[in-house]
């Protein structure tokens, strides 16, 4: 080896120089790619100013200092010497009058506004990068900024596209700029980079109405290719307006939720008089009441061979029989039933519209039987008999089914 070394000094030097490069290089990208964990002392002497105390942050004695930190980084501020008289929020604006709101508390929060309490936890992970401020509850003046800051590098979704020029950064077929930096089911992932923004088990991108092909909550189907911001190649994007809103109430479906849907009741079979009234009955629920439920009537005229929503038979056929209503609630109305409609049965169709992951769910069938008036019950309907009172007249030569010679209302 040493011959080696005397032989070939330049190839020594080199390799020397290549390790201390090494060294360098290590250092540099450990120190910016581990996301550091920062720990702050709170307490306050009056009503005006937070004190903070923090070595990683290089605060002595600080009044209400501004924070710069990174995404994906910690902070641990231990307030149990203020909490109680000064409650400490983290919140992602201030109001007007740069007061707290609470409806601005970012969510995620350990202890966040609670007072009395020894720590307030803000784990940065997942954190949209922008301004946010820390404000005491009950004082306003005692507050500061906390600038979360995108880290350089980070790609969320694996696609080659830094999140910092990734228009999609989870790649579910929905824009940052869409889903933006909220958390609505509060699992401390934004929307933006949470591939199930409302925790139903139901995935943005099939809420959304995209196809998922192979089920990773991710559009498209993998391997994909991507462009330069980072859209799926083969997925044409959506406006806002676009993203599926079934149940039509306002809120995206991908942001409402869901819950498996089960039947409560089926309908009743009836035997009526022609040119009765009759209802049929049916309903369903979801877990915990979530989501909203559609429901529509159906029919069949063949003995369940072919159903088909009331609605449309209404459309397709003007002259059909019966008048319907409520065929899209839980009770359906029908009027001055018909002999015709003898057989016809009805069922319940049910959808939650919103929640794509659930399955349909139809009642049982309900049957509608119409019988004629038989005024003597001789089986024989009056349409059909001519002696409709079984006297031995004819009822034609009794008048027919108008004359009424005692006044009684009773035709002879």
């Amino acid at each position: 080896m040493k011959l080696f070394l005397k032989l070939f000094p330049a190839i020594s030097m080199l390799s020397y120089r290549i390790a201390i490069w090494f060294m360098l290089i290590f250092f540099f990208v450990s120190s910016h790619i581990f996301a550091t964990d920062y720990n702050i002392t709170v307490t306050a002497t009056g009503n005006s100013n937070y004190i903070f105390n923090s070595s990683g942050l290089n605060f002595t004695d600080s009044n209400d200092p501004d924070i710069s930190v990174e995404v994906g980084d910690k902070l641990t501020f231990d307030v149990s010497a203020a909490s109680a008289a000064h409650p400490f929020a983290i919140v992602s604006a201030l109001g007007s009058s740069n007061q707290y709101l609470a409806e601005n508390k970012v969510s995620g929060v350990t202890g966040n506004a609670e007072p009395a309490i020894a720590q307030v936890v803000w784990d940065l992970t997942g954190v949209a990068p922008g301004e946010y401020w820390y404000i005491c509850t009950l004082h306003s003046g005692m507050r500061g900024k906390i600038t979360v800051n995108a880290v350089t590098g980070t790609d969320s979704d694996g696609d080659g596209v830094n999140d910092d020029t990734d228009v999609d950064d989870d790649n579910d077929g929905i824009l940052d700029e869409i889903e933006g930096s909220g958390d609505t089911d509060g699992d401390g992932t934004i929307n933006s980079l949470d591939l199930d923004s409302d925790g139903d088990g139901c995935n943005d991108v099939v809420e959304a109405g995209y196809v998922d092909g192979d089920n990773d909550g991710r559009a498209g189907v993998a391997p994909s290719e991507y462009t330069e911001d980072g859209k799926v190649k083969t997925v044409t994007y959506k406006f806002e307006s676009e993203i599926d809103d079934l149940d039509g109430n306002g809120t995206k479906d991908y942001l409402e939720k869901g819950s498996t849907l089960s039947k409560v009741a089926d309908p009743t079979s009836v035997n009526v008089l022609e040119l009765t009234n009759v209802t049929f009955t049916s309903s369903g629920s979801t877990v915990d009441d979530l989501g909203t439920i559609s429901y529509n009537w159906q029919i069949t005229l063949d003995n369940g061979d072919n159903w088909t929503n009331i609605e449309n038979y209404i459309a397709n056929t003007p002259n059909h029989p019966g008048t319907y209503s409520d065929y899209d609630k839980t009770v359906l109305k029908i009027n001055s039933v018909t002999a015709e409609m003898d057989g016809f049965k009805y069922r319940l169709l049910m959808q939650t519209l919103a929640y794509k992951c659930d399955l349909d769910v139809t009642s049982a069938a309900a049957q509608l039987s119409v019988f004629k008036t038989d005024t003597d019950e001789d089986k024989i309907p009056d349409d059909d008999d001519l002696d409709d009172d079984n006297d031995g007249i004819l009822d034609v030569n009794e008048g027919g089914e108008t004359l009424d010679t005692d006044g009684d209302g009773i035709p002879n």
